[in-house]
């Protein structure tokens, strides 16, 4: 009986060895891969802050679920390596669909709490899809600032996507020679967007 009792403590203790071994991924592709909620198509953008992956990346819905949505939608994740070195993805997982014949955007927040509930990472993004052709570049500005800052855009396949990070209340869509072909602009709390 005694040795029962120490075989079975024996294998629980190899089984939770084995499960701790198992939680995450050796590398940020392995993670893309494995641990996202919904196909990925393309990863689009891979950009650390604060030592957390943004993943942008398009993946196509249900056509079941949704049939009015056609073609691939932009998602996001945030990846970050664990305690043990292992890539998990942190959550944030989602994508959201607009019509807009300009550019879309799509706000975000990642962050973090420390044991004591005190926020230690806040990453505010926008991200979005351009669709104007005469649109060459994007530029956000950020609660407090003065100075508008250009946005990292991406193609692939013919579409074209951006990135901002920031605590970001407008965004202006901007030509080849520098005019303004799209502008949007929210208010965050009490404060008042700035106007062009």
């Amino acid at each position: 009986m005694k040795g029962l009792i120490k075989m079975r403590f024996l294998l629980m203790i190899v089984s939770l060895g084995i499960l701790l071994a198992g939680c995450g991924y050796k590398t940020l592709d392995e993670a893309i891969a494995k641990d996202l909620p919904y196909e990925v198509e393309d990863v689009l953008l891979v950009k650390e802050i604060n030592g957390v992956s943004i993943v942008l990346y398009t993946t196509i819905p249900d056509q079941e679920e949704m049939p009015h949505i056609k073609g691939a939608v932009l998602a996001r994740a945030y990846f970050k390596k664990n305690e043990r070195g292992k890539w998990e993805n942190t959550g944030g997982n989602g994508w959201e669909h607009q019509e807009n014949n300009q550019f879309t955007v799509y706000h975000d927040y990642y962050t973090e709490t420390d044991h004591n509930g005190t926020e230690v990472i806040n990453i505010p993004t926008i991200i979005g899809e351009i669709n104007n052709l005469e649109i060459t570049r994007i530029e956000t500005l950020s609660l407090g600032e003065e100075e508008y800052k250009q946005a990292t855009v991406v193609e692939k396949d013919g579409r074209r996507y951006y990135l901002a990070i920031g605590q970001i209340n407008a965004v202006k869509g901007l030509s080849e020679d520098g005019k303004v072909v799209d502008f949007q602009s929210w208010q965050i709390g009490d404060h008042p967007a700035p106007k062009e």
